[in-house]
């Protein structure tokens, strides 16, 4: 026990070391080519305040859409990503709340993304982001974006958005409009890319979820964490 208690403080030690470019906590990031049902470790996705139900059970984690996902409409199959949505890269990927993101939905539901990290100090980024459909986008609680359109394969962009030294809070707030087809599938989903030089680590929980998985491999996977430090 004492040696994995050791352990687990020498692995937060490592963890807490890790400085990521920002570009590593954009959706989907290192997913590309993972399938349906792949989770994103980074974000999270709730119910907006005062939002009706979705109609997919909301379990607070983020799915990658990937890309060959199709879904059904006025009787046939069509294709979603790439498609209605602007195809997956390397960079970044579409995530929803429910996987595969293609259920019949009239709700008119508001689905509000998450991600929280540390700045390792202030700086100035930029943000782009695609929506279905239409979204705002917070940065510590301030609106600093709005995209409202109907074409999925064409984002928007913000530049110049202040990050404080020590934890932000990135909210992307998601409006499903409904089709009035009740029986058609209706997607939902968000897709985020940042850049900028502001490096940033893991909020803390994360850090401490990370860490207790070291537990099952010893010290090997301490050694392994140092190798994958980003600068």
């Amino acid at each position: 026990m004492k040696m994995q208690l050791a352990m687990v403080a020498g692995a937060l030690i490592v963890t807490a070391q890790v400085h990521a470019s920002l570009s590593s906590f954009d959706t989907g990031a290192g997913l590309y080519g993972d399938g349906v049902g792949t989770i994103d470790p980074n974000w999270t996705a709730s119910l907006a305040a005062g939002s009706p139900n979705a109609p997919g059970p909301i379990t607070g984690s983020t799915y990658l859409v990937p890309n060959g996902t199709t879904y059904n409409a006025n009787g046939g199959t069509y294709a979603l990503v790439p498609g209605a949505w602007a195809a997956n890269t390397l960079s970044s990927s579409w995530i929803s709340y429910y996987s595969p993101p293609t259920l019949p939905d009239e709700n008119g539901e508001t689905i509000q993304y998450q991600l929280q990290f540390n700045a390792a100090s202030a700086g100035l980024i930029g943000i782009q982001w695609w929506s279905d459909n239409s979204s705002t986008l917070l940065v510590n609680g301030i609106p600093v974006g709005l995209l409202n359109n109907n074409t999925f394969t064409t984002g928007t962009s913000v530049s110049g958005v202040s990050l404080n030294q020590g934890l932000n809070t990135i909210d992307v707030d998601v409006f499903n409009a409904p089709q009035g087809q009740p029986d058609w599938g209706n997607p939902e989903g968000v897709r985020v890319e940042f850049s900028g030089d502001v490096s940033a680590v893991p909020e803390a929980s994360t850090m401490l979820a990370g860490a207790l998985m070291l537990l099952p491999f010893g010290m090997s996977a301490v050694r392994i964490m140092r190798r994958k430090v980003l600068a």
